[in-house]
C-alpha cells in the first residue's frame, strides 16, 4: 500500500455500508415502537373496541413468507399459465398472418 487516497476507497465504502445498515436498523426499531405506541393509545382511547394489534412476527419474516408464497405456484396454475400463453401466441400468429397477406 503506497498511502494514496485510492487505497482508502474500500474502507470508505465499508464505512458507508455500515452507516446505512445502522440507519436501517434504527428505522426498523422505530417502526416497532410506533406500532407499540399506536396499539397502546388505541386501547386506552377505545378500550375493548380497539382493533390495533402488535405484530405476531417480525416485519421482514412476514414479508419473506409472503414473497415465498407468491413464488411457489402449483402445477395446475403453471399448466393454466402455459395454456394461456399458447393461446396468446396463436392469436398473435393469426393477427400477424391477417395483417401480412399479399
Amino acid at each position: 500500500m503506497d498511502g494514496t487516497p485510492s487505497d482508502l476507497k474500500p474502507f470508505l465504502e465499508a464505512n458507508r455500508l455500515k452507516r446505512k445498515e445502522e440507519d436501517e436498523l434504527s428505522w426498523m426499531h422505530n417502526q416497532y415502537t410506533m406500532v407499540a405506541v399506536s396499539v397502546a393509545v388505541s386501547r386506552i382511547l377505545l378500550g375493548k373496541k380497539a382493533k390495533g394489534k402488535y405484530p405476531d412476527m417480525p416485519f421482514m419474516q412476514k414479508h419473506e413468507e409472503k414473497a415465498k408464497a407468491q413464488e411457489t405456484i402449483t402445477e395446475e396454475e403453471a399448466k393454466k399459465q402455459r395454456k394461456n400463453l399458447l393461446s396468446m401466441l396463436q392469436l398473435m400468429q393469426i393477427n400477424f398472418e391477417n395483417n401480412h397477406k399479399n
